[in-house]
């Protein structure tokens, strides 16, 4: 996927209706339903817990004539996805517009300059059930391979992967997942020896569904 070619391919398809729901579905945990039905019984009995907003980065940028994105690996230690592959990204401070936490954690996380960033566009909010958040996500880029400098209180590795790469079928699986004493079937797509599932999975999902009916 040449860099420009894929800019001027979001710039428009950015601006037209979003794959929405339909897109994040098809890459959700099949117990999703329950969380999200859960989590609005909570809402309704507790009023005092609206969920938390949070921004993402989705930051693509080329490397070998090509479109990579950046995705990060979770130390194992934190409290919300410990270990999980994610975006950068984070709770939107007060005070603070949805694209500046997207900016803000960019920087934090990965170590990129906002002023190198430019914003295409929005995909579709996404609520993440287990942590409570509310997540907007912003689909960035950068026109050389930034200098990654990781938070490593957070991230433990950060991943630089070519968007095509989670075109082909074959990096995208349906694998046996053990969660509550039973398995289940868990859509996910895998990258440089890394299992991407979840909010994470589905966000990359959208992006990826903007290209689907052109190639």
């Amino acid at each position: 996927m040449q860099f420009d070619s894929t800019l001027i391919h979001l710039e428009n398809h950015l601006r037209s209706p979003l794959p929405g729901v339909t897109a994040q579905s098809q890459m959700a945990p099949p117990y999703r339903q329950t969380l999200v039905e859960e989590a609005l019984r909570i809402a309704r009995e507790e009023s005092g817990k609206p969920p938390r907003h949070a921004a993402v980065a989705l930051i693509l940028f080329p490397k070998d004539e090509t479109t990579h994105i950046i995705l990060t690996v979770r130390r194992s230690d934190l409290k919300d996805h410990p270990g999980q592959v994610s975006f950068p990204g984070g709770r939107i401070e007060p005070q603070e517009s949805p694209e500046e936490a997207a900016y803000r954690e960019a920087q934090e996380e990965v170590g990129i300059d906002p002023a190198q960033l430019r914003v295409i566009g929005r995909l579709s909010e996404l609520y993440i059930p287990p942590s409570n958040f509310l997540v907007q996500p912003f689909v960035m880029y950068h026109t050389t391979v930034p200098q990654f400098v990781r938070q490593a209180t957070e991230v433990e590795k950060v991943l630089e992967v070519p968007l095509a790469h989670f075109m082909k079928p074959e990096n995208r699986k349906t694998q046996p997942w053990h969660r509550n004493g039973e398995v289940i079937q868990m859509p996910t797509f895998v990258a440089a020896g890394h299992t991407i599932w979840g909010g994470t999975a589905m966000m990359l999902n959208e992006l990826l569904a903007l290209f689907r009916d052109t190639t």
